[in-house]
C-alpha cells in the first residue's frame, strides 16, 4: 500500500505521507448510494475492518469507540482495543453514498464537488456518529484543497471542538495548521502545530515541527525555517517519510538562499534514496530542481539550455506526480511559463488549461490572467 500525508481509507493526511495525498476510501463501493430523487438514509452500522500499521487486519469488528488513545471494538463477542497510532485505516462496511462519493471526488482532485458531497453527508448524519466526524474532517480538508482556507479553518475547528481526542484529531490539527498558513494566520498556525507536541506520539510530534517550519518559511524566515527542518530531519530516523519531507524543506531553504547547485544536489539525493519516496516528497524534490534551474536560466538572460533543464524537472513532476497537492499545480504553472519563453504557446496553453480545470481557485490561476 502506497503511503503518503493523506494516506488511506478514512485516514489521516499524513499517517504515511497526502499523499496522500494518497489512497482514499473505497468503502461501500457505491452500494449504499440512493437512487436519483430518493432521500439518503444515514449509515448506522459500525461494522468495519481495521488495517494495522504492520499490514494485519481485524475484520468485521463492531467499532464502539474511535479515540486516538484506543480504538475499542467487539470482535466475535469479545471486547478488544488497539492503540490509535497503530491503526492506519478504518474501512466501514456501510457508508452514505454522499460520503463515498466525496472520497472518490477528493481522490480525483474534484475538491469543490467533494465539498458538496461531504456537506450533504455531514448534514444527514447524527452528531457523534462516525459519519459526522469523518465527513466533517474530510469537508475541512476538501475546503483547504479547494483553496477555501477560511472555510477549512471553520470546519476543522468544528471537528476539534467535538473530537479533540478522536482518532482523526491529530490529522485535523495538522490540516488546521496548514489551512491557517494558507489564510495568512501564521502565528495561529504555529500555536496549532504545537498541539501535536504531546499526546499523539512521536510521528505526529515531528509532523508538527515540520508544520512550524512551514509557517516560518511562509513568512520568509528562511534561516529559522531551515533550522527547524534540520531538527526534524535529525529526529526522524525512525520515520523515513517524515525525514524526507524535512529534507525537501531544507532544499527549499537552499533555493530561497539562492544556493541553487547545493539545492539541486540535495534534491537529487532525496530522489535517489533507496526504497523510493512518497508522492509529496518526490513531487516537491522535482519541483525544487526545476525552480533552481529556472532561476539560473533567468539570471542568464533566459538561457535556453537551463530553461529546458527546468522544464524537464517540472514535467517529471507533472507526469509522475499528477494530482499531488503543492507540487502538481506549481509544476503546471512553471511549465507554462517556460513553454511561452521557448515560443511554444500551444503547449503552454495545455498546461494552463489543466491548472485552471483542476485548481480553479489557486493563486497560481490568478497569476495566469486571461486565457
Amino acid at each position: 500500500m502506497t503511503r503518503s500525508p493523506t494516506h488511506a481509507i478514512l485516514v489521516v493526511l499524513g499517517l504515511g505521507l497526502l499523499g496522500a495525498p494518497a489512497a482514499l476510501a473505497q468503502q461501500g463501493r457505491g452500494r449504499d448510494r440512493p437512487r436519483p430523487g430518493q432521500p439518503e438514509t444515514p449509515a448506522t452500522s459500525n461494522i468495519a475492518t481495521l488495517v494495522l500499521e504492520d499490514g494485519r487486519t481485524r475484520e468485521n469488528v463492531d467499532v464502539r469507540e474511535e479515540k486516538f488513545a484506543a480504538i475499542k471494538f467487539r470482535d466475535r463477542g469479545r471486547n478488544d482495543e488497539v492503540p490509535g497510532d497503530r491503526v492506519v485505516e478504518i474501512r466501514y462496511q456501510s457508508a452514505p453514498g454522499s460520503f463515498t462519493g466525496g472520497l472518490s471526488q477528493y481522490r480525483g482532485g474534484a475538491f469543490d464537488r467533494a465539498v458538496q458531497s461531504f456537506t450533504a453527508a455531514r448534514n444527514a448524519a447524527q452528531d457523534g456518529t462516525w459519519v459526522w466526524f469523518h465527513a466533517t474532517y474530510w469537508l475541512g480538508e476538501s475546503q483547504r484543497q479547494a483553496g477555501n482556507a477560511t472555510e477549512a479553518v471553520t470546519e476543522l475547528q468544528r471537528f476539534l471542538e467535538k473530537g479533540a481526542d478522536h482518532w482523526l484529531a491529530p490529522a485535523a490539527i495538522f490540516a488546521l495548521g496548514k489551512a491557517q498558513i494558507d489564510a495568512g494566520r501564521h502565528a495561529n498556525a504555529v500555536t496549532t502545530f504545537k498541539r501535536l507536541d504531546t499526546g499523539f506520539g512521536d510521528a505526529w510530534g515531528l509532523r508538527g515541527k515540520l508544520g512550524e517550519a512551514d509557517a516560518q518559511f511562509a513568512q520568509n524566515q528562511f534561516g529559522p525555517a531551515r533550522g527547524a527542518y534540520e531538527t526534524a530531519e535529525r529526529s526522524a530516523s525512525r520515520h523515513p517519510g517524515i525525514r524526507r519531507q524535512a529534507q525537501v524543506g531544507i532544499g527549499k531553504c537552499y533555493v530561497a538562499d539562492k544556493r541553487f547547485d547545493d539545492a539541486v544536489r540535495y534534491f537529487e539525493g532525496i530522489i535517489s534514496q533507496s526504497g523510493g519516496v512518497d508522492p509529496e516528497v518526490g513531487g516537491g524534490a522535482w519541483v525544487g530542481i526545476g525552480d533552481c534551474r529556472f532561476e539560473q536560466a533567468k539570471a542568464s538572460n533566459n538561457d535556453p539550455n537551463r530553461l529546458k533543464e527546468a522544464l524537464i524537472a517540472y514535467q517529471t513532476a507533472v507526469v509522475r506526480y499528477a494530482g499531488v497537492p503543492g507540487a502538481y499545480p506549481r509544476a503546471l504553472f512553471q511549465s507554462a511559463q517556460i513553454y511561452r519563453l521557448l515560443n511554444l504557446p500551444d503547449l503552454a496553453k495545455h498546461q494552463e488549461d489543466e491548472l485552471r480545470s483542476r485548481y480553479p481557485k489557486s493563486p497560481l490561476v490568478r497569476q495566469l490572467g486571461g486565457g
